[in-house]
């Protein structure tokens, strides 16, 4: 019965934090210096991020789900192609 309950809520915070990522689309990537900018909505607004050792770096087009608006460190998952990279965000909610 614990395991019952304890996977419930293991799998309903799962579906919650995925809700509440923010979601990016790379609009830049520059693989020497691992920059990526990210459009984070559709009004235009960028975040730039400084990436950490990516074993699979960022194309263009690539969406990214996770905290994308707030300075700090998190990690972003793609879903399309199943891996993580871990950000370090410098600027958020910049305009062209």
């Amino acid at each position: 019965m614990r395991k019952i309950i304890v996977s419930t809520i293991v799998i309903l915070l799962s579906i919650v934090s995925v809700c509440c990522a923010d979601a990016g689309v790379v609009v830049y990537a520059d693989y020497n210096r691992q920059l990526l900018v990210m459009q984070t909505d559709s009004y235009g607004n960028l975040t730039c991020a400084e990436t950490f050792g990516a074993l699979q770096f960022p194309e263009v087009g690539e969406v990214f789900y996770g905290t994308m608006n707030s300075y700090g460190m998190y990690d972003w998952y793609n879903q399309a192609n199943d891996y993580y990279i871990t950000a370090m965000i410098d600027e958020f909610m910049v305009d062209d």
